[in-house]
């Protein structure tokens, strides 16, 4: 799929599993060919050891093909590492179709070994089924979304297909402000001016933006600071809102439409930048210290 390509790293208590974004000479089509192709039908999910509990309830769970055989190539060096540090707190990353495999590992590893796993994507696509979605959600709450508003790649594959996105969602204008649950809209048809804020570049200028405000807001009292950058009561609500507004927008779509066929899709080649530059194009955003929320904040 595109070569992907999976990244282990050892910091302090602290191991993370990242997962590259699309990177191709081909540039769209391969980003859009995989969530269109066949590879896009369900399938029920191989890599459950019979050792596990539940192993024939997630055996029937249904995910993306194409997602779940690019995943089977790393699993196995995944979990590997894994079992070397039982101590380490586990964190899952990817962005793009680097994003969804962050989602199906992230699940093995709550599956095949009941570590707590928190999970950052970025402009990730959907993964699998509605049950499947209930079930993650169950395994692995410390799940998170980060979508640029209008990228058009989270609103694939489609809801034709019953897809459903998987944790919670952090939308965000191109500014860094957080979309409110009520202001989260999805349409299925694209436009040119969408395809570009699915870029790397387009995230990190967002999420600078964001931690821009977030430094204004920490000047002011602790509660007043969380309401100005990052309300995380909305996280949950957020994913609600977005399943209706997908369901509602894809009902006006005509059946076996492809919402990007009026797009000329080849004349927008993903960005490629050398790994030598990463530090000069995306300079470390400085944040402020932090700790994982408890769960009772994010409804």
């Amino acid at each position: 799929m595109s070569g992907g390509q999976a990244y282990v790293a050892i910091a302090e208590d602290n191991l993370v599993v990242a997962f590259r974004s699309t990177a191709s000479d081909d540039g769209w089509g391969v980003t859009l060919n995989v969530l269109t192709d066949l590879r896009a039908t369900p399938k029920k999910i191989s890599f459950i050891d019979d050792s596990v509990s539940n192993a024939q309830e997630y055996r029937k769970l249904k995910v993306h093909s194409g997602f779940h055989n690019e995943h089977l190539r790393y699993r196995d060096r995944i979990l590997e590492y894994i079992a070397q540090h039982p101590d380490k707190d586990i964190y899952v990353t990817g962005h793009s179709l680097g994003g969804a495999l962050a989602i199906l590992s992230s699940f093995d590893i709550a599956v095949h070994t009941q570590r707590p796993v928190t999970v950052f994507t970025f402009g990730q696509p959907r993964v699998g089924k509605g049950k499947f979605r209930e079930v993650y959600d169950s395994l692995v709450p410390d799940s998170y979304r980060v979508v640029v508003d209008r990228d058009p790649i989270p609103r694939v594959p489609g809801m034709l297909l019953n897809y459903e996105h998987v944790g919670k969602l952090l939308q965000l204008n191109p500014d860094g402000t957080q979309l409110a649950p009520e202001e989260i809209q999805s349409s299925a048809i694209f436009k040119a001016l969408d395809l570009p804020k699915h870029i790397i570049g387009s995230y990190y200028s967002t999420i600078l933006g964001m931690q821009t405000n977030c430094a204004a807001a920490f000047s002011l009292a602790a509660a007043e600071a969380t309401d100005q950058c990052l309300n995380v009561g909305w996280l949950a609500g957020s994913a609600d809102a977005e399943r209706e507004a997908t369901k509602k927008a894809w009902e006006l779509i005509p059946e076996g439409a492809i919402p990007w066929e009026e797009l000329h899709i080849d004349e927008m080649p993903i960005e490629k930048i050398p790994v030598d530059k990463i530090p000069t194009e995306f300079p470390a955003i400085k944040t402020p210290p932090w700790s994982k929320m408890p769960p009772s904040t994010i409804s």
